[in-house]
């Protein structure tokens, strides 16, 4: 070891290199390189005059110092020489010089833009230093499908929107090969409008996000070639912009590092100096000209031309207190050729009421503190650019189908002063003070709820988009929409523990997302006045805590679907001694009547001891649920339809799937083992991406399989699932955990249990989330075995991804989705739940187990459960 390394020579340092393995010991070469290369440019940078050098390294975790002496690499006897990296094959499937255009465009453009406020990054945020699980999850699938991570994942904001948003962010279709077929799965947008782009990073985010890239490439993808490379690479393009005179300024060195990794995605090479600096030559040239690539050069050239439609987006005001989306200004009274219809906040719900109701009960405005300003001001409905020209989609052919009904659907809304018109295109601009976006409407045929009836309904299409006009619903964010319901789950928990005697009655907004206001500066990108159903439900949603604040309820919320349960005060339910109720329907409706709520004159019911929610049928005193009668005959015949459909071999269309789909989705809460048996559907339908439109295919045999499954399940009539309350999660101090390295962990109290992987365990669908699930699957076994029933368990796991679909029954990877059906049916069998909640790894005991730090022999679990099939050529029994 040399003798100018410190940490070497520390005798802690040196236990800790004698107990590393070979693997470890070029895992940690590979962080020594990249230490050593920021010490090589902070000094460079602090030489040529740099007196604040914190921007650079508060990012690092560990922390560097400029002034320390270089480490040494760990020296590593019986290490061959690196495999020598294949040739370069420069161009061999991509167009460079094409890519240079193009991203050398975007960057410019990108300089246009202010850097988002440093200020509005949460506190946790900035405390990440590392790739967090969830997050090196989600990027190890990217990688995993082929596809390309760009830098902007490892920023700390791209980690912490993919940290928190991993089980809702929107996803795309990737294939991979399962036994020599391609096979359709779902990953992360990376291009996701909240991931930062990499082609626009500051330079501080890009700093930052090189770091978490070799951890990544490192600890995750555990290719040491490709670290290695990045190392070199990144310690490269650091160089060349602290240069002290440097003709290339970041934009350049922010072109070639994209190129080169993209270069090395389509093929490896050997990173070699020469080809860095032509290619960065070659960028200064597009760039600017043939000498510089100065930043105000680039800056003076004119950004590429925007789409017509629209120019730059505009920031939208948002709550200092909640982040949330707050209505812009009014719009100038002078710029409207009718400023009385432009700002016309038409709703029924009064907002003087739900003030007075606030002052009353203080905690209301902590939770809505923007409510009434909305109501009085309209709903913002995103963040939105300047239209710089009208745009008008022209409406599904269904309108002409059906006049009577949208001629009378529009003379209702504009009598009721939802809506104003008809207008020519001259005058609507006029009034809005400039041009709008108009989205074309249709008519679709909805079933009636528990029949075979259908009813039209008039719907606008908010995502209709154009190569050149993007759609109204591409500037609204689901993240700025948070909207909460209450599940059927949650109903089931109500009934199963609630007393002798409880009713609930049902109640429903009327034109529940028609009578929200929206802001008049958003008007002009919805030319009718259809609010979504995000901003619709503060409404009811504070209506219910009014309830609640005056003792009525518990109560539960669907979109326009309300339900309320009430407890008898007195009374044993006897003839003779009845149970006494202290209000009953018309006194919770006279509470929030100032409100203006709109409740549905014809629709719901009285309080009694069985209701309709969720098109589910609850018996609160035989403490079940159940289909209505018609649903399941409804239902029973679309699967039976589809099932002789295919039998004899017929294609099915995508809509078909859908439909089907969405039905037996429904019902799987009463049938909940049959939620293993969507994901076959569910997949199929995702194929359809890879073909042209309105095409029919032929379905496969698992999924012909799985619905006649649920084909069975209907048949049978009068079929309920009992609500057995579980109580309060029974805490054993269970924790499980997975490793990579080693195998599986499992701790229960001062108990332990485990098992070691097999050297052949990884393949298709098996990866660290499939060794997640199998330890919560290896649990229940023992769960079973112990004789568990009748329970809510409380388990410990540090895998986000795996908790979220355990709760939703079902996930993108066929391997998990397998052992949840294997589980769920002991679960359900046992009627236990288990209340799965997230810990961090360095807090979750399972994890020394899972990498083979056992506990003593004395304190093992006895495993008393045969090993399933599926799972013995992947783990055994430690």
């Amino acid at each position: 070891m040399s003798a100018r390394s410190k940490t070497h020579t520390d005798a802690a340092r040196v236990t800790e290199i004698l107990a590393m393995s070979r693997d470890e010991k070029k895992a940690e070469n590979v962080a020594i390189r990249a230490r050593n290369g920021v010490k090589r440019i902070l000094r460079k940078l602090k030489a040529n005059g740099a007196k604040d050098l914190s921007p650079f390294i508060e990012d690092l975790e560990p922390k560097v110092n400029e002034d320390s002496d270089l480490e040494s690499l760990i020296s590593i006897s019986d290490e061959a020489d690196d495999v020598p990296l294949p040739p370069d094959a420069p161009g061999s499937t991509v167009d460079f010089k094409r890519m240079l255009g193009d991203l050398t465009s975007a960057i410019k453009s990108g300089l246009k833009r202010p850097t988002p406020s440093r200020e509005l990054e949460s506190t946790l945020a900035k405390k990440l230093r590392v790739l967090d699980p969830s997050v090196a999850r989600e990027v190890d699938m990217l990688d995993h499908a082929g596809l390309y991570c760009q830098l902007g994942l490892f920023t700390r904001e791209g980690m912490e929107f993919v940290s928190f948003h991993a089980n809702s962010i929107k996803t795309v279709r990737a294939t991979i090969d399962v036994d020599g077929k391609a096979t359709t799965i779902r990953v992360i947008d990376a291009d996701h409008k909240r991931i930062p782009k990499e082609h626009l990073l500051s330079q501080r985010d890009w700093y930052g996000a090189t770091g978490t890239h070799v951890l990544w490439a490192q600890n995750v993808k555990k290719d040491d070639r490709w670290a290695r490379w990045l190392v070199t690479h990144y310690e490269w393009c650091m160089n060349i912009f602290a240069a002290q005179g440097s003709d290339y300024d970041f934009t350049c060195v922010l072109l070639v590092d994209i190129l080169m990794r993209k270069k090395y995605f389509v093929q490896p090479f050997m990173f070699k100096p020469g080809m860095h600096k032509d290619l960065l030559n070659k960028a200064a040239t597009l760039t600017t000209g043939p000498s510089t690539c100065a930043p105000s050069a680039a800056q003076s050239t004119s950004p590429p031309s925007a789409p017509p439609a629209s120019s730059v987006k505009l920031d939208a005001p948002r709550s200092p207190v909640t982040g949330e989306l707050l209505p812009p200004p009014l719009p100038d009274p002078l710029s409207s050729t009718n400023p009385d219809i432009l700002n016309r906040i038409c709703t029924p719900y009064v907002a003087d009421a739900f003030d007075s109701l606030f002052d009353k009960f203080p905690t209301l405005r902590q939770e809505f503190p923007h409510l009434t300003q909305k109501l009085r001001e309209g709903f913002p409905m995103g963040v939105f650019p300047d239209l710089t020209e009208t745009v008008i989609f022209p409406n599904n052919k269904s309108i002409n189908q059906h006049t009577d009904f949208v001629d009378q659907y529009f003379k209702e809304e504009v009598e009721s002063g939802r809506m104003s018109g008809p207008y020519s295109k001259e005058e609507l601009e006029g009034i809005l003070g400039g041009p709008f976006q108009c989205s074309p409407i249709a008519i679709d045929e909805k079933e009636v709820e528990g029949s075979f009836e259908k009813k039209l309904r008039l719907c606008i299409n908010l995502s209709k988009s154009s190569k050149t006009h993007p759609s109204t619903n591409s500037y609204s964010d689901k993240e700025d929409f948070p909207t909460k319901y209450d599940t059927a789950e949650y109903v089931s928990e109500l009934i199963s523990s609630s007393p002798p005697g409880t009713q609930a009655m049902v109640l429903d907004v009327s034109k529940f997302h028609r009578r929200t206001p929206i802001c008049p500066a958003h008007k002009r990108w919805f030319v009718m006045q259809v609010a979504s159903e995000s901003n619709s439900a503060p409404m009811p949603g504070a209506v219910l805590r009014i309830w609640r604040l005056h003792g009525i309820g518990p109560s539960a919320k669907w979109s326009d679907d309300v339900s309320s349960l009430r407890y008898p005060s007195s009374g044993t339910g006897s003839v003779s001694d009845p149970f006494v109720y202290d209000y009953d329907r018309d006194r919770a409706m006279e509470l929030t009547a100032s409100t203006g709520i709109p409740w549905h004159e014809d629709k719901g019911q009285d309080f009694a001891s069985s209701f309709t929610y969720v098109g589910l049928l609850w018996d609160i005193d035989a403490r079940q649920v159940s289909l209505p009668e018609e649903k399941r005959k409804k239902f029973l015949y679309r699967a039976e339809s589809f099932l002789a459909f295919v039998k004899e071999g017929g294609k099915v269309s995508e809509e078909w799937l859908m439909k089907l789909h969405g039905s037996l989705c429904h019902i799987a809460f009463v049938h909940r083992l049959g939620r293993s048996r969507l994901p076959s559907l569910s997949s199929f339908i995702s194929r359809f991406a890879n073909y042209p439109p309105n095409i029919s295919l032929h379905p496969p045999p698992s999924l012909i399989s799985d619905v006649g499954w649920w084909v069975q399940q209907l048949r049978t009539p009068n079929f309920s699932r009992s609500l057995v309350s579980l109580g309060d999660p029974l805490d054993l101090g269970i924790s499980v955990d997975a490793s990579t390295d080693w195998g599986i962990g499992l701790v229960w109290g001062n108990e332990w249990d485990a098992w070691r992987l097999a050297r052949s365990w990884k393949g298709p669908g098996r990866d660290i989330g499939w060794l997640e699930c199998l330890a919560l699957e290896l649990l229940v076994l023992h769960l079973e075995a112990k004789g568990l029933r009748d329970r809510k368990v409380r388990v410990q796991s540090d895998n986000q991804g795996i908790i979220g679909a355990y709760y939703k029954g079902r996930s993108r990877n066929f391997e998990v989705n397998f052992s949840i059906r294997r589980f769920m049916y002991i679960l359900d069998a046992l009627h236990i739940s288990l209340d799965v909640v997230y810990v961090k790894s360095a807090d979750n005991p399972a994890d020394p187990i899972s990498r083979g730090n056992l506990g003593p022999g004395s304190r093992r679990i006895s495993p008393n459960f045969v090993l399933p099939e599926e799972l013995r050529p992947y783990i055994t029994h430690a």
